[in-house]
């Protein structure tokens, strides 16, 4: 059950570019109650469906409903679930386009390219050639990696590492000391 505050807005129509557009800041998320386990809240994926009916006066009055989903969502209560919403996210908006089912196995190539995107996005600059391929001997446990081998969502996001505590994003996102 979900309970959203100021959830509609008027639209802005611009002229100039032929355009309109919503700001919604002040959207919030007041009330939800989680269908499953607590333990899954990292897991669970969300979308959000925005509506909107435009009214045009042409020759006649016509009404249009337009429907946009948001990228994939994940609602945590608390800091320990950061580390697995943040890699559920990054792999559906990722890997699923709007509406699909998660995709469960990628590439090593398709994968290193997201880390390198995410790290840019984040430092100002991508990964090297030499960091994908040490992320990706991590990752796959294997001295010979190919971007060919295949990674899962499990493996990526959730199981712990061979003599490690962690899952390879956690690994990844963990603050050093």
């Amino acid at each position: 059950v979900w309970d959203i505050l100021n959830g509609s807005n008027v639209m802005e129509h611009h002229p100039s570019t032929n355009s309109v557009k919503l700001f919604m800041k002040k959207l919030m998320l007041k009330k939800y109650t989680r269908a499953s386990s607590a333990d899954k809240a990292g897991e669970e994926r969300y979308g959000l469906c925005f509506t909107s009916t435009l009214s045009l006066h042409l020759t006649e009055e016509q009404s249009v409903t337009l429907c946009a989903l948001s990228p994939s969502l994940a609602l945590i209560v608390h800091t320990r679930q950061i580390a697995l919403a943040e890699a559920t996210v990054i792999w559906d908006n990722s890997f699923c386009q709007n509406g699909e089912l998660p995709v469960e196995e990628v590439t090593w190539g398709q994968l290193g390219q997201v880390l390198s995107s995410w790290f840019k996005m984040h430092t100002g600059r991508g990964l090297s050639d030499n960091n994908v391929r040490c992320l990706g001997r991590k990752l796959l446990r294997s001295e010979l990696v190919s971007d060919k081998d295949t990674v899962s969502w499990k493996v990526f996001a959730k199981e712990n590492q061979t003599d490690r505590a962690f899952s390879f994003w956690t690994g990844c996102t963990a603050p050093t000391i």
